[in-house]
């Protein structure tokens, strides 16, 4: 589980917009640091704890949109909620194929972005998560020897110790030594246990696309 603060970046050259945002987040307790040009953002942001990009698509010296393809290149994960007064369709449409999580169109009401900063931040906790126990289940999975390993892929599909013992013309024995170690070094206590470790995360939910105007 993830204990690190969440943090938000903002990147806008409207002051007032920033400040705004930046305020409305921390009466809900969430880290905010505010950015006015690109090059102050991407010198600072870190992906260490939950985050995410609340970023103006039209922003002078480089774009929002060549912004997110500069994070994507350099493998800088964060979810990003696009705000604009220039938007339209074709271009949330564009952000959204990208990856951005939201395309929302000012003037917009605050809680309409509240909403989706916090549900992006939980999206990003709950993926670093799933990551944490892929890494977790790599480095098990490690220890094992080749033998075991085998043994493993066979018991995932379902396969008895004497299955397994004939497919790998070993004694069922033999395989019952080798379950009881892949166990231990998994530290699991039973095969259901071991089972659920494989079992794929949920889908990444739909990103979510407001590309229709609010009423401040």
């Amino acid at each position: 589980m993830n204990h690190y603060q969440p943090v938000v970046f903002i990147l806008d050259d409207n002051e007032d917009i920033c400040i705004s945002v930046k305020s409305m987040l921390e009466t809900v307790g969430l880290q905010a640091i505010t950015f006015y040009r690109p090059a102050e953002l991407l010198k600072q942001i870190e992906t260490t704890r939950p985050s995410c990009l609340v970023l103006d698509v039209r922003i002078p010296e480089m774009s929002g949109l060549e912004i997110q393809e500069y994070l994507t290149q350099n493998n800088i994960h964060v979810p990003i909620i696009f705000i604009t007064g220039h938007g339209d369709v074709p271009m949330a449409v564009e952000t959204i194929k990208r990856g951005a999580f939201n395309f929302i169109e000012k003037p917009f009401r605050s809680q309409v972005l509240l909403d989706s900063i916090q549900r992006a931040v939980k999206e990003d906790e709950l993926n670093r998560d799933r990551e944490e126990e892929k890494v977790q289940l790599d480095r098990k999975l490690d220890t094992l020897t080749g033998r075991e390993k085998e043994i493993l892929t066979h018991l995932l599909t379902g396969k008895n110790n004497k299955i397994i013992a004939n497919d790998l013309n070993i004694s069922p024995k033999t395989v019952d030594y080798h379950r009881a170690n892949i166990l231990r070094k998994m530290h699991v206590d039973s095969l259901i246990e071991l089972t659920r470790m494989f079992l794929s995360p949920s889908p990444r939910p739909t990103p979510r696309f407001t590309p229709v105007k609010h009423a401040v």
